[in-house]
């Protein structure tokens, strides 16, 4: 098929009836079409590229917002933790303090520091990251409270057996009231005059004056025994041990468990006795020692 080389175009004005004409050649004709379709082309690419823009921007926008809302919770995270790391210090100070108490060597500082190897603060100044830095002190003070956390076991393992030492320790004037009348070490004999070891103290009393444990313990013997008359002993562990002497009866039984200040006894004047007195001796390690330097201000009995 032959394509015209013109083209004639009849249109019809507004307000007029008289029909009018123009003639346009092939070669106008599609130029002004090429011309219309490279702007449509170049609109939508245009409106394309305006969307998009606009798509971007609202990303962008929506995350700096997600950035500035996280750099706020970083920073509110970041005073948290210096906040935790203040307390550290007054926690490890008192840790220090507490184990000098209980006779424990304080924590060596490099011990304290458990540190762990990294690049130098110089190496990362120009790939800071304040989350990983945050990740990092967090990761320490993880570290820094497990090991307190151990340090305060070992504090309240050694109170309870310091506990346990003291409940155990003979530390009260044995009797109701009473005078001491005889000391321990050597002295002369009541009955011979010769100088002899007096291997506890005499502390004089009426007949039935109560008698009391100084100590947690377990009565060993409630019997009497030659020379002291009635007798009870009492073992507190530890290396301890007392024996109570010339009693006139006897309130406790072998194997039973006694606390320190339950009634154990009565004074007497059984055995070889000059008057109605306790006869008070204690023991370390089979050893006797000087019963007043176990009789300590500030100890009472449970009476």
């Amino acid at each position: 098929m032959k394509i015209a080389n013109r083209f004639k175009f009849l249109y019809l004005p507004e307000g007029s009836s008289a029909m009018k004409q123009f003639t346009v050649s092939r070669t106008r004709l599609m130029a002004l079409l090429g011309g219309v379709m490279a702007s449509v082309m170049l609109l939508v690419v245009g409106m394309g590229l305006l969307v998009a823009r606009l798509t971007e921007s609202v990303e962008h926008k929506s995350l700096r917002r997600e950035n500035n809302i996280l750099l706020k919770e970083l920073s509110e995270l970041r005073f948290g933790v210096d906040a935790l790391k203040a307390s550290m210090v007054s926690l490890e100070q008192t840790d220090n303090i507490l184990r000098l108490m209980v006779d424990l060597p304080p924590i060596n500082n490099d011990v304290r520091n458990v540190g762990v190897g990294g690049s130098s603060s110089e190496d990362m100044a120009d790939t800071y990251d304040p989350a990983i830095d945050l990740t990092l002190d967090l990761d320490k003070l993880e570290r820094e409270i497990k090991l307190q956390g151990d340090s305060f076991g070992q504090i309240k393992t050694r109170i309870v057996a310091n506990q346990d030492l003291v409940t155990h320790t003979p530390s009260i004037w044995p009797v109701d009231g009473g005078r001491l009348t005889s000391h321990f070490g050597k002295r002369h004999d009541p009955y011979t005059g010769r100088v002899v070891a007096h291997l506890g103290v005499d502390i004089s009393a009426n007949r039935g004056t109560r008698v009391y444990a100084p100590a947690d313990g377990v009565v060993v013997q409630s019997k009497p025994q030659y020379g002291l008359g009635k007798v009870v002993t009492i073992d507190h562990g530890y290396g301890f041990r007392t024996v109570y002497g010339h009693l006139n009866s006897i309130a406790v039984l072998p194997g039973q468990k006694v606390k320190r200040g339950d009634l154990i006894a009565f004074v007497g004047n059984t055995g070889r006795s000059t008057g109605p007195h306790l006869h008070y001796e204690v023991h370390i390690n089979g050893n006797p020692v000087n019963p007043l330097d176990f009789m300590f201000e500030g100890y009472a009995s449970n009476r």
